[in-house]
Formats: structure tokens, sequence, C-alpha cells
């Protein structure tokens, strides 16, 4: 959350939150009540979370949720809107937004292990979650707006030792998410959603 104009992490976990770039806090939300989201202008924008302790491993159950608002889809090639790395083993699990406005899990190894169907609409806030609810490939979900999409995950991954998260960067510097994004939370050991919900606002 921005205090100040400073952004820090409001969490029990107090993680060092490293901006890049022209990041800047807006009162623009998809809540009802006050709140913030953060502006990434698309070109050099991005947060980068420094962690310790194993609290975004993925060998566990997890949720990912988040909202976006993108004034555009990327360009020519995708951007993550949330990738890990795990420091000398680099390759984690990664939510990224293809150009034309869907989302997938890239395992940065042999590629997406599950592609959504549904465009992430511009110029609108939509929710997005990212469950895993157990060991098995088929345990992964991706929801929009509360809707899982129907693809199956193909493979799966339990990484561990994640060091570093980026939100809004492609970690390899070729895209920069360009809209705003506001309430990232990573929830480990649950999967705090396991049917169709109405996102809260």
């Amino acid at each position: 959350s921005p205090q100040n104009n400073v952004f820090i992490d409001s969490s029990n976990n107090d993680f060092f939150l490293t901006r890049n770039g022209t990041v800047t806090y807006s009162s623009f939300t998809p809540f009802t009540a006050n709140n913030w989201s953060a502006y990434y202008d698309g070109s050099g924008d991005y947060f980068q979370y420094g962690t310790t302790g194993g609290i975004f491993d993925q060998n566990v159950s997890f949720t990912l949720e988040m909202w976006v608002y993108p004034h555009a889809y990327p360009g020519a090639s995708d951007v993550g809107l949330w990738h890990p790395q795990a420091g000398t083993n680099a390759n984690a699990l990664a939510l990224k937004f293809k150009t034309d406005g869907t989302l997938y899990l890239d395992d940065q190894q042999t590629g997406s292990i599950l592609t959504g169907t549904t465009a992430v609409a511009r110029h609108v806030w939509t929710h997005i979650a990212v469950v895993r609810n157990g060991s098995g490939a088929a345990n992964y979900k991706i929801y929009i707006n509360g809707t899982a999409e129907s693809a199956t995950a193909t493979n799966t991954q339990n990484k561990t030792g994640i060091t570093s998260v980026y939100v809004g960067l492609r970690v390899d510097g070729a895209t920069n998410f360009n809209g705003f994004i506001s309430n990232v939370r990573y929830v480990k050991g649950q999967a705090l959603y396991t049917a169709n919900f109405t996102p809260t606002t």
C-alpha cells in the first residue's frame, strides 16, 4: 500500500518493495470504499519483492490474486503480471498476460502449462485469481472475475527457494504492463477458491 507516496508491504511479512521506473500511486480502484492502485506506464515500470523464508514457494497449495485494469495488451511478446525467480534455479511458475489478452501459467522451462481462453478486457477492472489446490497438475485453476477457465494444466511445478518476485514485468525486460494493478495478494498453503465465486469489491 502507498504511504506518503512510498509503497510498502502492509502484510505481516513486511517485505521490501523496490519500485522501478515511474510506478505511481492512484486512488483509482475497483473498490467502493477507499483503496488504491499502482499505475504502470508500459515503459520500464515494475515492482520487485525481495523475499525470504519460502513465503512464495510453489510446492504447496496457494492462491494468487489481483485486480488489473489494462490500457493495452502486450505488443510483441507476453508480460509477467507475477513473475518469480528462484535464485540460480531461475525457473518458477509465472502468471503471464499474452498479446491477445488471455492469461497463462508459464513454468519457464517447457512453456505454458495452463492457458486460458478468455481475454481480459481493456479499460475495465478485472479480478484474476490463480489457485493450486493439492499436488496434481489438474489442481491448478485460473479464475477471471470469479469464473474458472476450462483449461486443465498439463504439468506441475514444485519450485522452492524463490528469492524475488516481479510484478508488471517480463524478467528479461522485453515487455512491461501498461495499466493499473491493485491489491496483489499471495496466500501460501491455502486454496481460497475451489469453485466459482463473486470477487469482493
